[in-house]
C-alpha cells in the first residue's frame, strides 16, 4: 500500500501541534479535575478534623471543669477530715474523770461542786463529808489514783468531827484520762 500524503508541510506541522495541544489541553483537564477532587477531599478531612477538635477540645474542657469541681469538693472534704482529727485528737474523756471520781469518793461523802479547768489541769471540789475519816480517805483516795495527783486540802477540813464543809484541789493527768 501506498501513502499518499496531499496535505502540505506546513499543515502537517499545524496539525501535529493540534493534536499535541489537544493531548496537552486533555491532560491539563485532567490534572485539574484531579487537582480539584484532590482539594476537595483534603477540604472534607480538614473540616471532619476540625470538628473532631473541637469535640475533643470541648470534652477536655468539660473534663477538666468536672475535674476541678472534684478537685475542689475532695479540697473542701479533707479539709473538714483535717478539723475533725483535730478535735479528735484534742478531745479529752472528762466523763473518765468523773468516773473515777464517783469510785474513789465514799458514800458519805456528798459533792456539792465540781469544776474542772483545763488549762491547769485542775479539778476543784466542794462538798461535805459526814465524817473526818471519809474525808480522809477520799483524799488518800484521790493519791492513789493514777489521775489525780497533788491533792491539796486545807487543814481546816480536818478540824471538825463531823459534817465537814471541805475544798479539795487536786491537778489531772490527761493522758492517763484517755488510756481508761
Amino acid at each position: 500500500m501506498i501513502k499518499l500524503n496531499l496535505i502540505s508541510q506546513e499543515s502537517r506541522k499545524e496539525i501535529k501541534l493540534k493534536r499535541i495541544y489537544d493531548i496537552l489541553k486533555s491532560t491539563y483537564l485532567t490534572l485539574l479535575i484531579l487537582v480539584t477532587v484532590v482539594s476537595m477531599i483534603f477540604l472534607a478531612a480538614r473540616i471532619i478534623l476540625q470538628h473532631n477538635f473541637n469535640d475533643v477540645v470541648s470534652q477536655t474542657t468539660l473534663i477538666t471543669k468536672n475535674s476541678q469541681e472534684y478537685n475542689a469538693k475532695i479540697r473542701e472534704i479533707n479539709s473538714k477530715i483535717s478539723s475533725i482529727n483535730q478535735i479528735q485528737n484534742e478531745y479529752i474523756p472528762w466523763s473518765n474523770a468523773l468516773v473515777e471520781l464517783a469510785e474513789k469518793s465514799p458514800s458519805d461523802i456528798s459533792l456539792t461542786f465540781l469544776e474542772i479547768v483545763q488549762e491547769k489541769n485542775l479539778i476543784k471540789l466542794k462538798g461535805t463529808a459526814e465524817t473526818r475519816e471519809s474525808l480522809l480517805k477520799l483524799k488518800s483516795n484521790l493519791e492513789d489514783s493514777s489521775i489525780f495527783y497533788q491533792i491539796e486540802m486545807p487543814l481546816s477540813n480536818i478540824f471538825e468531827k463531823s459534817n465537814i464543809y471541805f475544798e479539795i484541789d487536786a491537778k489531772i493527768k490527761q493522758e492517763n484520762l484517755k488510756s481508761l
